[in-house]
């Protein structure tokens, strides 16, 4: 089984689940890049989109954004169904296909998000990526990148800064 073929199949069962982990932190995110307040109709590109859940509050925050999630097939069949279920539907566009090695076009959007994929790919696969989306930003776009970053171990590890 390929790598594309067990993602195939284990996404869409995980989205559900880890969604709620995004939402506070992305809401905050479109809020200081000011969606919905000083900046309308951002278009925005989410790569790996899986739930939806880095660009939902952007949709959310600005009726007239215009959203593309970007993953696989499978998992674009889930991520249709949560974004009717919220009634967010109307703000995307849905596209298929492989982050890996898929051309993202040209001067075609605002914002791009990359929600809790850069640490599931190697470094130069992450530089690749970053190559292939800076042409799909206008000039001044931005790139968002959130993101988890494991120990070795993949365990959890407490910030020497933050209180017990």
């Amino acid at each position: 089984m390929s790598d594309t073929e067990r993602a195939q199949a284990f996404f869409p069962r995980l989205i559900r689940m880890i969604m709620p982990l995004a939402f506070g932190p992305a809401d905050a995110t479109a809020g200081h890049l000011g969606i919905g307040a000083s900046r309308r109709g951002v278009r925005v590109l989410d790569v790996g989109a899986g739930s939806g859940g880095w660009s939902m509050p952007f949709a959310r925050r600005d009726r007239d954004s215009k959203i593309t999630a970007y993953d696989l097939p499978d998992v674009l069949k889930e991520t249709r169904q949560i974004a009717a279920e919220r009634g967010l539907a109307d703000r995307y566009r849905f596209v298929e296909g492989n982050l890996r090695t898929a051309g993202f076009g040209r001067g075609e959007y605002d914002i791009a998000i990359l929600g809790n994929i850069c640490h599931g790919l190697p470094p130069s696969n992450n530089v690749d990526l970053f190559r292939r989306l800076r042409p799909a930003l206008v000039p001044g776009g931005q790139l968002v990148i959130a993101d988890m970053l494991p120990n070795e171990e993949r365990g959890v590890r407490r910030c020497p800064s933050c209180s017990p």
